[in-house]
């Protein structure tokens, strides 16, 4: 199901947002109705989180009302397999995540339960050395970020910025450094998109970019690099070039978040 079709459902979203700062695509929230539905690359429904006044249903089981433990004591009859993980019960015969705050077997209800396209996502697998942040900011280009390039291989990628943790994204194999580099790979392994995040320092055409308001940064860069493309919630800087995006649509007095150049095709 696409964004437009969603919309035309549920109206406009009451805010949007990226759940993670690097997100290639803002998530529609309508916290009235309980829901938030996160998209792939090409902009159709990816995952749907699911919390009160919201009451998503399984064959007859409230999964946000009454006791924790008495709904996954039914969600065990039906279910040989319920995985606890950091706060999350994943139960993979119905491919849902329910979150718990209070911890497992609570008296307290859930607080909310995530549905995937793609089912439950693989817990993140971590790699890799320790290695110190850079001192001077990292330029960004069209193609490159710091030494690393558009097209490089994920070996590669990874011999440039260390320790991190490797995870998949709506189907794209990516990697989240703890340097505040994100990569994004084809099937081959290929780095298709970079992005730069806190705690990296970057620099486009010398002028830095992080924590920077979108309002100031758009001032300035559009005095530089006049054929800039601005919306709501990123700045596209030259033609087809960096894209710099903060972390919801239509709050141009927010900090920069994230610098990405690249692109995932769907």
């Amino acid at each position: 199901m696409s964004r437009v079709t969603c919309r035309s459902i549920l109206g406009q979203p009451e805010v949007s947002f990226r759940t993670a700062a690097w997100d290639n695509q803002l998530a529609d929230s309508y916290p009235t109705r309980g829901l938030t539905l996160e998209f792939g690359v090409d902009d159709t429904l990816e995952a749907i989180e699911a919390a009160p006044p919201a009451r998503p249903v399984f064959e007859g089981i409230d999964l946000l009302t009454g006791a924790g433990r008495d709904v996954l004591r039914l969600l065990a009859e039906r279910s040989s397999s319920i995985e606890w993980d950091l706060g999350v019960y994943n139960v993979e015969m119905i491919g849902v995540s329910i979150f718990s705050p209070s911890g497992p077997d609570s008296e307290e209800p859930f607080a909310s339960v995530s549905v995937f396209k793609r089912g439950i996502p693989s817990p993140p697998v971590f790699f890799g050395e320790a290695k110190a942040l850079s001192t001077e900011p990292l330029e960004i280009s069209d193609d490159r970020i710091g030494g690393a390039f558009l097209g490089m291989s994920r070996e590669e990628i990874r011999s440039n910025f260390g320790e991190g943790m490797a995870t998949d994204y709506f189907g794209w194999g990516t990697d989240i450094f703890f340097s505040g580099i994100v990569a994004q790979y084809d099937a081959e392994d290929i780095a298709r998109r970079l992005v730069a995040t806190s705690p990296a320092q970057v620099e486009i055409v010398g002028r830095a970019v992080l924590g920077i308001s979108m309002r100031e940064f758009a001032e300035q860069i559009t005095l530089m690099v006049p054929d800039c493309m601005v919306s709501d919630d990123v700045i596209i800087i030259g033609s087809g070039g960096p894209k710099a995006s903060i972390s919801r649509a239509g709050a141009n007095d927010l900090p920069i978040s994230a610098v990405s150049i690249g692109q995932l095709n769907g």
